[in-house]
């Protein structure tokens, strides 16, 4: 069957125009020779979906089509733009950080220590505090102090507290190189790990802390509310303060550091800081009281003010004060050692100004309670063991001084005001 193409556009090609020059195809031409409007066909229909001989408004709506389609493939390309930036900006932000971090570590330590006190000393800049303030603080802090002390050594609180049976027979040199060392040895174990000025800076920090910490719990009014008369311990570090920090507001929060100033290089030093300047009073005074905390309501309410004012830097520390207790609960709580104070007799009141006990005499002490005692405010260690059996008075209890007792605050301050 013969087929014959309808005429194309350049088959009826209008009339010349002046000027110009059209050609009509010659329909003799061989098979073999292309032809223009067979030609042009096969472009038309290679530009578009539609199929050749189409009416024009049809071939106008498959060019709209095709439009429409490239217009979504656009916008889609569009968006996966969008996904490949985000990502990108994701993998900056992280390699911003990384940088960071690697610059910071990368800094000297006198840098760091310059930048990290600068940054402590506008967190505490507080009104001007007058010596007469200052002498009420100390005071108000060693009077908590020993409220909490008498709180925590009262036998049957600790019983509650700590119930287990009575029947552990004695302590093993382990346990008793614990007892000697306290929380003591953990504490510097830690620090040691740290950087000389980070060091410095987190024993600093922890102390400002705890200061504040039980300041502010014993004022009626933060931070002060009138008290007794001033004494020499007080004077002292008045005094101390004063020349230790000359140049900078008096705050609260300077008052620790001018006692660890005493162990320490002078703040600002970009020198090495060993530990021969880190006084073993220091570490210790901060450690009792951890313990003095531990064992009372204060607990909680401390490692909330800590991890506050000083960071997650905290928590190693108090990972070592909890282990402590739960190893004083464990191994002496249970057994037949006793954990008691010296306070709540009045015979042995303790000075608030000097932490001493208005009658040091260790014989009148042995007269009054009958022991030696292992205690919040001394670190000593007694056994009770009961003599029933036979040949024995009925009801006798032997009592034993396994450590001897030390009384935890009175060299401490002793030191720090005097060295």
């Amino acid at each position: 069957m013969l087929y014959f193409p309808p005429p194309s556009d350049e088959d009826s090609s209008p009339q010349d125009e002046p000027g110009t020059s059209t050609s009509t195809p010659d329909r003799r031409h061989s098979a073999r020779e292309p032809v223009e409007g067979k030609s042009e066909q096969s472009n038309v229909s290679r530009r578009g979906p539609h199929v050749a001989g189409l009416a024009p408004e049809r071939q106008i709506l498959a060019l709209k089509d095709e439009v429409e389609s490239q217009r979504a493939l656009i916008v889609n390309m569009g968006s996966e733009l969008q996904e490949v930036k985000l990502r990108l900006k994701q993998k900056t932000d992280a390699y911003d950080l990384l940088k960071r971090q690697y610059d910071a570590k990368c800094k000297s330590p006198g840098q760091r220590t310059i930048e990290t006190l600068a940054e402590a000393k506008l967190s505490s800049q507080a009104d001007e505090l007058s010596e007469e303030e200052i002498t009420r603080a100390i005071q108000g802090f060693n009077s908590h102090i020993l409220s909490v002390a008498k709180t925590c050594s009262d036998p049957e609180n600790l019983k509650r507290r700590f119930p287990g049976p009575n029947k552990r027979a004695g302590l093993n040199k382990e346990m008793r190189l614990n007892l000697e060392k306290i929380i003591g040895a953990k504490l510097l174990l830690f620090l040691e790990e740290c950087s000389f000025e980070e060091h410095r800076l987190f024993v600093q920090f922890s102390l400002q802390a705890v200061m504040c910490y039980f300041m502010s719990s014993c004022f009626e009014v933060f931070p002060f509310s009138p008290m007794t008369n001033s004494g020499p311990f007080a004077r002292n570090l008045f005094l101390s303060y004063r020349v230790m920090h000359a140049e900078e507001p008096q705050g609260l929060s300077s008052i620790w550091r001018s006692l660890t100033s005493k162990y320490m290089k002078v703040a600002g030093s970009t020198g090495d800081i060993t530990h021969e300047h880190l006084g073993d009073g220091t570490l210790q005074y901060f450690a009792r009281i951890l313990v003095v905390a531990g064992a009372s309501d204060d607990l909680d309410d401390l490692m909330q003010y800590c991890n506050a004012s000083i960071g997650a830097s905290v928590s190693t520390l108090w990972a070592s004060a909890l282990e402590f207790n739960r190893s004083l609960k464990e191994r002496v709580l249970s057994s037949d050692y006793s954990l008691v104070s010296l306070c709540p007799n009045p015979i042995l009141e303790f000075n608030e100004l000097t932490m001493k006990p208005r009658d040091p005499d260790a014989a009148v002490i042995a007269k009054v309670l009958g022991r030696n005692v292992l205690c919040t405010i001394e670190v000593g260690l007694i056994r009770e063991t009961s003599t029933s059996g036979p040949g024995a008075l009925k009801g006798r209890v032997e009592r034993k001084c396994i450590l001897p007792p030390m009384i935890v605050f009175e060299w401490e301050l002793d030191r720090m005001v005097k060295t």
